[in-house]
């Protein structure tokens, strides 16, 4: 009798639960941000780190908003006269930076009030916070860089190293060094603490260098200079290891391999062309990771990378006159890259990819896979042809909006 009534409870509890099956997604709030200018582009749309809070930019970096994603409140909003070039956020998610081309604005990321403002006289071309958000670097379109204290927005040191632009700025992993690139041709290193510069490379004597960064144990530097060649500097010995083919772009550092595609970025969008490693104890590039990368229709497939779950999605076009496209899942070893699954669809792209689902769109409609190409969920809200789908580091908050304005706020 006490076996019957225990198994009755089972049943009573287990099955509810059972019948519940995978958490599905619920809209939380709608919200329409037309705020009457042109949506002609959102700059900006996507979740804090911890998912509490979800940013929008609109009419090209003009207006800047931040909601709530538990109840979609507006909690502030900015607008900007020249709209502007970047935004980066603390490590500790306190803090966030815009800058413009002559200003830096640094506000608390809960209130939106403002911490401190910095006015510079030469345009700010490059900017970037350190790992532990001790400091921040700028780079200036007449070469000059400067360090600053991020808690109170004094500058430390100005570097004048450069004779041109800076193209781009980097900190090594743990904070202790920078790396700038210029259009000047040069590569300078620079310590933090004490400020001070280390070393002056020569990469190219045309065009100059897009792009340097440092790779994990700082004895190379990682440098663009070209579309045709990749150069890594050793910054012990100070040597060049330049080899010929297409650039490389990082994907995702995997123990002593870097995994790199051809640099090909348009508008924000990641296009790929050819996913290769480059082992760093052996100085060469191995196989193609990916042999079919190559989109034979648009030339560069579309990607997403998930660095965390060392996961990369990729966005082909399989049959050009009936709009059919196919979207693979691959898992990034150590050495090689395996195939989780692909997954054919129709009409629409791959808006977001979370490292466990995957989200494309057909007009009016959000669909969800697995990874496994399963589909989960049709999310059918929307009145107007959708545009971007933001997608938290949790997986467990969504953002939608589309051509009208109408932003959908979801969660599971």
């Amino acid at each position: 009798m006490r076996t019957f009534f225990i198994l009755c409870l089972a049943t009573l509890f287990c099955l509810p639960s059972l019948a519940l099956g995978p958490k599905k997604w619920e809209v939380v709030k709608k919200i329409s941000v037309n705020n009457s200018m042109t949506l002609d582009r959102h700059e900006i749309f996507e979740h804090t780190r911890d998912g509490k809070i979800f940013f929008l930019s609109q009419n090209n970096n003009k207006y800047f908003g931040a909601y709530s994603s538990d109840n979609g409140k507006l909690l502030y909003e900015l607008t900007f006269d020249e709209g502007f070039r970047g935004y980066e956020t603390s490590s500790d998610g306190k803090k966030i930076l815009f800058y413009s081309p002559k200003k830096i604005i640094v506000l608390d990321i809960l209130t939106g009030s403002k911490l401190f403002t910095i006015h510079s006289p030469s345009a700010i071309t490059a900017l970037v916070i350190s790992p532990n958000s001790d400091t921040f670097v700028s780079g200036h379109y007449d070469g000059k860089v400067k360090l600053y204290d991020f808690n109170n927005g004094n500058q430390i040191i100005q570097f004048e190293n450069h004779t041109d632009k800076i193209r781009s700025l980097t900190y090594s992993s743990n904070g202790g060094k920078i790396a700038s690139a210029s259009r000047d041709g040069y590569v300078n290193t620079y310590n933090v603490y004490p400020a001070m510069t280390l070393a002056n490379y020569q990469v190219t004597y045309h065009g100059g260098v897009y792009y340097a960064e440092f790779l994990p144990d700082e004895t190379y530097i990682l440098v663009e200079a070209t579309r045709t060649a990749t150069r890594f500097i050793n910054t012990v010995t100070g040597s060049k290891i330049r080899k010929k083919g297409d650039s490389c772009l990082v994907l995702v550092l995997i123990d002593s391999n870097v995994l790199c595609t051809s640099r090909s970025l348009y508008g924000g969008q990641g296009f790929i062309d050819n996913i290769r490693y480059f082992s760093l104890q052996k100085h060469i590039f191995e196989d193609s990771a990916i042999p079919d990368t190559h989109d034979p229709y648009n030339g560069f497939a579309r990607y997403f990378v998930d660095k965390e779950n060392r996961t990369l999605g990729i966005e082909r076009l399989s049959d050009l006159f009936n709009d059919k496209y196919v979207f693979s899942i691959y898992r990034l070893g150590k050495d090689k890259v395996e195939k989780v699954s692909e997954t054919p669809f129709s009409s629409g792209h791959v808006l977001a990819y979370s490292g466990s689902e995957f989200y494309t769109s057909s007009i009016k409609e959000i669909k969800v896979y697995s990874n496994l190409g399963e589909l989960k969920q049709t999310l059918s809200e929307h009145q107007d042809k959708i545009e971007r789908v933001a997608v938290s580091s949790d997986g467990l908050k969504l953002a939608s909006i589309d051509r009208e304005g109408m932003l959908i706020l979801w969660e599971k």
